[in-house]
């Protein structure tokens, strides 16, 4: 088990930094603090191919000026519902590292009154914890000194296939213990337990929302530029928590605190 930091970019007098977390089997989880973003996801397969298994990007200018905020912590509310200067996604978050003995990463903004465009001041954390099952744990928790309207997403875009020229429309999606066809358009599940199969990995995620964002990323087009390789239509399968079947901004009282729990286990996929 391994955990390690490094600088990414710089901004002014601001240092982006990535820290990667990687456990015995070779899994690797990178994470920039711009964002508290979830930069890659990494699992050998058999032959040892090692890709990203992630959309994402590879310099800090694309992540500024390439569409979608993958991997991102959105809010309060998202970026088509209002156009926040202050919006989480754009800070630069605070950081602390463990090792107990899985190695955890907890990310923390603490935002002064209105600092996001809402009233009030904001404090949220994001801790991400991996073990030698490859088991990859995440709590997210958001308390608000005055009542705010929100609507929080951490979209992590899914790329089984590991390439972004192939489309994820034939991936075996699995909604509970119902086999379901990727759907075109994004959609809304009420369901806790979800699985995922394409190529050579698999992915089942446990959920203690009341429903979860499926996003087959249709309006990426053959334009778009990930790592060097063009991309297309539905190359990737975005898993969002959602606080509601609507996916609509809800409010969050002063005081009190919203809180997320959820698990990705990732693993080698076998052929039945």
């Amino acid at each position: 088990m391994k955990l390690s930091a490094k600088i990414f970019a710089k901004v002014g007098q601001e240092r982006i930094t990535q820290y990667t977390l990687v456990n015995d089997h070779h899994m690797t989880l990178r994470f920039l603090t711009f964002g508290a973003r979830v930069q890659q996801v990494r699992l050998p397969n058999a032959t040892g191919f090692d890709p990203n298994l992630l959309l994402g990007f590879v310099t800090l200018e694309d992540y500024l000026h390439q569409p979608g905020f993958f991997g991102a912590m959105t809010g309060p509310l998202q970026p088509t519902e209002t156009n926040v200067s202050g919006a989480w996604q754009n800070w630069n978050w605070a950081v602390k590292t463990s090792q107990d003995p899985d190695l955890v990463i907890t990310f923390s903004l603490d935002l002064p009154e209105g600092a996001d465009g809402q009233p009030g001041s904001r404090q949220l954390t994001i801790t991400h914890r991996l073990n030698n099952a490859n088991i990859w744990t995440i709590d997210m928790a958001i308390q608000t000194s005055a009542s705010i309207r929100m609507h929080p997403r951490l979209v992590l875009p899914w790329l089984l296939t590991a390439d972004p020229a192939q489309t994820m429309m034939q991936a075996k999606l699995t909604i509970a213990t119902q086999p379901t066809a990727v759907p075109k358009q994004p959609k809304v599940y009420p369901a806790h337990e979800y699985s995922m199969a394409a190529a050579d990995w698999q992915l089942h995620y446990v959920t203690d929302t009341p429903a979860t964002r499926i996003d087959p990323f249709a309006d990426i087009g053959t334009q778009n530029n990930f790592n060097g390789i063009l991309g297309q239509p539905h190359v990737a399968i975005g898993i969002a928590p959602e606080a509601n079947s609507h996916a609509q901004a809800w409010e969050l009282p002063a005081g009190e605190t919203w809180r997320h729990h959820a698990e990705y286990h990732l693993g080698i996929r076998h052929e039945s």
